[in-house]
């Protein structure tokens, strides 16, 4: 596909960002249809931040990233306090906790955020050794991986990176089987109800044993859809949350599935290190992010 082909052009948002913030270009690149249940987006990004830290928020999906600027950092990764370091491409599977990065001088990276069965469908590997880990891709995938990054390094604009890379998913996505049509069908039913329908009741409607149901969701998801649930129940209230000046917990809370207010407040804690109404606090980088003070261990 010429990436300056009309469908790719159609499918390409260009932003420039420059506040306090920091200064970067960031360039989204829609999925074509053969993609589309596979990928949210793919992306690229040049710039600078203010050296600050950006939290990523789990809300179901995976990540698959290239580096081809300085060093990136993932800070206190479930419980390793020493920075982890990512200098060339790595994998961030489902996570059931926020990941804090942070980069070591001007970034370029590029990047895909996949849906929840994407990962299944872009790496065709089981998910369950890579839930809640953060992989250097060549580890996962072997040796290409770092032939794949030089030909991003050599290309010469960021348009060009992303038609090279996702022709790269593209090419993937069609060696490996598509999921469980089970798996795709709860996905699916989990996601209208935002986490609100009971396992037993998602099972029931398949005719399948919840332990069944559990491994297929184990191997494609890398979550059983009990933990999906709980994603996708804060993903809802994150959503729901953003959308209200004067939000009434109480009303929240049960609006989204959760017992009570402080079954809302813990699930917050856990999700995203800050009680809702500390969350609203923060200053919002996207859909899925916010800017952090950077711990001083990370200093």
């Amino acid at each position: 596909m010429s990436e300056t082909g009309p469908d790719f052009v159609a499918r390409l948002l260009v932003h420039a960002h420059d506040s306090p913030l920091g200064c970067w270009r960031l360039a989204l690149l829609l999925p074509p249809a053969e993609l589309a249940e596979a990928i949210e987006f793919c992306w690229h990004v040049e710039g600078s931040d203010a050296g600050e830290v950006t939290r990523i928020l789990p809300r179901g999906n995976s990540h698959l990233m290239f580096n081809l600027g300085a060093d990136q950092r993932v800070l206190d990764l479930h419980g390793v306090r020493d920075p982890q370091v990512y200098r060339t491409a790595w994998f961030s599977g489902q996570q059931q906790r926020f990941l804090d990065i942070d980069s070591v001088g001007p970034s370029c990276l590029i990047g895909v955020r996949l849906r929840t069965l994407g990962a299944w469908r872009v790496l065709g590997l089981p998910q369950q050794g890579l839930t809640d880990q953060v992989l250097d891709l060549d580890a996962v995938l072997g040796d290409g991986v770092l032939a794949l990054r030089q030909r991003l390094l050599s290309a010469v604009s960021p348009e060009a990176r992303l038609a090279l890379f996702e022709h790269w998913l593209l090419e993937r996505a069609r060696r490996q089987p598509p999921a469980h049509y089970a798996v795709r069908w709860a996905e699916r039913r989990l996601r209208e109800t935002g986490g609100g329908i009971e396992i037993a009741e998602l099972a029931g409607e398949l005719g399948y044993s919840r332990k069944h149901l559990v491994s297929l969701f184990q191997r494609e998801v890398g979550l059983s859809p009990k933990a999906l649930a709980r994603v996708l129940r804060f993903s809802h209230a994150l959503g729901r949350l953003r959308e209200s000046d004067a939000p009434r917990w109480d009303e929240l809370a049960l609006e989204c599935g959760y017992y009570d207010q402080s079954h809302l407040s813990r699930e917050f804690q856990a999700f995203a290190g800050h009680a809702p109404a500390g969350f609203l606090r923060q200053t919002p980088l996207d859909d899925e992010s916010i800017q952090q003070d950077r711990p001083a261990t990370a200093r």
